[in-house]
């Protein structure tokens, strides 16, 4: 399992959905309308998602109903169905004993859920405490996080989660390594703890982006007033501070030069924001100008931070380990960086990008997310597609065939 992983974990307010037929886990229909999984969990016949997340080699999506289905690797139960086996599920299916969830994270080995009402629930790997439950034990069923009541959004990154309040304050816990749950030191945590400094996270109880993300060892949060925290690992410059440190940064610094951001993503070796209008700055090293989405060629060691190429008119965006995306107004997806996977949905071939690309045959995108080496999009009236990397079946087409370009997952 890979260390660096970023969700952006997207949650969508949808007035007008319109069914979508599907089909389910490639099992009999039951008499009641229903289909039946191959664990004996129940799937709707008509499944419309309002909001995805994707990472390391699973994805899942919110459902209408509030329930969430989950596909992919399953060796720590980050499915949620009352299993764990390395064989995982090609297609979704449904995680147990949640009918009211408003938006789901997913992290790498795990994956929580934020209930209406402001509890949190996650499944899955707890080797470092990832499930906030004041326990290290893996669960394959949903447990909740001790002490949160009135979270509004949740982040989760390859090994801790975040979760934004409804007072603007923010709440860490798991793997501290790199000082990713802000607080100052550099100790795991099993349950919750707060992130310095952060009173005025920007608070949304349903937002197209989440005000917190956590990524590659670190974690970036959006205030109100538009600026951007970061903390954590910042050997790579991905903290935006201009500088480079091999030393954790265990408490929120500001990133220089971002004043009007409205959603930030994090990736391995560097971050971006969406700014209010529309365009996007990325920031790291560069030699990683291909991930920051500069067409010039950049040179030195030195961080910088700059605009990227040729999006004016951007309402969301996310991160992958190697990658970036983002939806346009238009509802076209462009995305750039490193493509060894098909990440950039432009098909097999096609080599890295420093400029945004348009991913192939999508106009219709509301959100999107991204993970390791995939990347999926949620499209008007509730389908979820997604292209990349397909190992562990985390592109939910019952296959573990790559897709260079969009998919569309099972079932949606």
């Amino acid at each position: 399992m890979k260390r660096s992983i970023i969700v952006s974990s997207l949650q969508l307010s949808m007035l007008a959905l319109s069914a979508c037929g599907s089909s389910s886990h490639p099992s009999p229909t039951t008499n009641d309308g229903g289909t039946e999984s191959l664990d004996g969990s129940r799937r709707a016949v008509t499944t419309v998602a309002t909001s995805i997340s994707a990472n390391d080699y699973h994805t899942c999506a919110v459902l209408t109903s509030g329930e969430v289905e989950c596909w992919g690797q399953n060796i720590s139960g980050e499915l949620g169905n009352g299993t764990d086996s390395s064989d995982g599920s090609l297609v979704p299916v449904l995680v147990k004993g949640i009918s009211n969830a408003m938006a789901v994270a997913a992290g790498g080995g795990y994956t929580c859920g934020l209930l209406k009402g402001g509890e949190v629930q996650c499944w899955g790997l707890n080797f470092n405490g990832e499930l906030g439950n004041g326990t290290t034990t893996n669960s394959d069923i949903p447990v909740a996080v001790r002490g949160i009541s009135n979270a509004v959004a949740i982040a989760a990154g390859s090994g801790s989660t975040c979760a934004t309040l409804s007072d603007g304050s923010s709440q860490c816990w798991g793997d501290n390594t790199y000082g990713e749950l802000g607080n100052g030191t550099t100790v795991n945590s099993p349950t919750p703890v707060t992130v310095t400094g952060i009173t005025n996270a920007r608070v949304s109880k349903i937002t197209a982006q989440v005000p917190v993300v956590v990524g590659s060892g670190d974690a970036c949060a959006v205030l109100s007033d538009g600026s951007v925290q970061c903390w954590g690992d910042n050997t790579y410059g991905q903290l935006g501070s201009g500088a480079m440190s091999t030393s954790p940064v265990s408490s929120p610094a500001a990133v220089s030069g971002v004043t009007n951001a409205v959603a930030v993503a994090e990736g391995i070796f560097w971050g971006c924001a969406l700014q209010s209008g529309g365009t996007i700055r990325c920031w790291g090293i560069p030699t990683y100008a291909a991930y920051l989405g500069a067409s010039a060629t950049l040179n030195g060691i030195t961080p910088v931070t700059v605009t990227v190429t040729g999006i004016t008119n951007a309402i969301a965006v996310a991160a992958g380990d190697m990658f970036m995306c983002a939806v346009l107004s238009s509802g076209t997806v462009q995305c750039w960086g490193g493509n060894s996977d098909g990440e950039l949905g432009i098909g097999f071939g096609a080599p890295d990008s420093n400029v945004p690309v348009t991913v192939t045959g999508i106009s219709d995108a509301i959100a999107v997310s991204g993970a390791s080496e995939h990347a999926c999009v949620l499209l008007r009236g509730g389908k979820v597609q997604c292209w990349g990397n397909n190992v562990s079946g985390q592109l939910g087409t019952g296959t573990t065939v790559n897709s260079a370009v969009p998919v569309t997952v099972v079932g949606f």
